[in-house]
């Protein structure tokens, strides 16, 4: 278990995003899944750049998801 305070609308509150739209989104959680699947024996860099690759294009939706 993780837990995050951000500070509401600062540039760190994009966790309540992410969780909304995996709570919404079952494709883009078993993408995720996959992609920690692919990357788990490749070594933490090239996990954390797929990860940070993969959450920012879902932080694109941001604007224009309700």
């Amino acid at each position: 278990m993780g837990i995050q305070v951000v500070v509401k609308d600062s540039d760190m509150d994009f966790f309540l995003f992410l969780r909304d739209y995996f709570n919404e989104n079952l494709e883009a959680v078993q993408a995720y899944n996959l992609l920690k699947q692919t990357y788990a024996n490749k070594g933490s860099e090239s996990y954390w750049q797929a990860k940070n690759e993969f959450l920012q294009q879902l932080l694109e939706h941001r604007k224009f998801w309700n």
